[in-house]
């Protein structure tokens, strides 16, 4: 007869362990990764709406540029009302900016802590526009700037 003492079957307890460990921690690794790459999609998400909100701002102060001196002063925050009269002065018919600054703050609300201000100087035949969004995130304070020049 041959006798099987020295032939072990299976795992040994130690062998189990380092096995459990190493499964852990590749799964608290991924679950780091998975929690940081939803951080980074929300950060990108807001740099995309501010972007659009940007955009937009140059297009509609551009499609009104005969009244692009309504628009200086304009500021939007989507933690506050903001009197409407405050930002756009009277004009007839109803102005176009009393629309767009509706618009504006009805976007600027998709930005945590966001806030919208346009500033407007005359340089030679041109008006000099400046909208800046701003927005703070866990990652931080942000501010997307475009500069342009309206022909009023």
């Amino acid at each position: 007869m041959i006798s099987h003492l020295n032939n072990s079957d299976g795992f040994t307890l130690m062998e189990v362990l380092v096995a459990m460990v190493i499964t852990g921690t590749g799964l608290l690794a991924f679950a780091s990764m998975q929690a940081a790459a939803l951080k980074g999609e929300n950060m990108s998400d807001s740099f995309t709406t501010a972007n659009q909100m940007v955009r937009n701002v140059s297009e509609r102060i551009l499609k009104n540029a005969t009244n692009v001196v309504a628009y200086d002063g304009m500021k939007v925050a989507s933690n506050s009302a903001t009197d409407k009269k405050l930002n756009c002065p009277t004009l007839d018919p109803m102005p176009a900016c009393l629309r767009d600054f509706t618009d504006w703050q009805n976007a600027v609300t998709d930005l945590p802590g966001g806030n919208l201000s346009i500033s407007s100087v005359p340089s030679g035949n041109f008006q000099m526009v400046t909208a800046n969004v701003a927005w703070q995130d866990i990652m931080g304070s942000h501010t997307i700037s475009m500069p342009f020049q309206v022909a009023p």
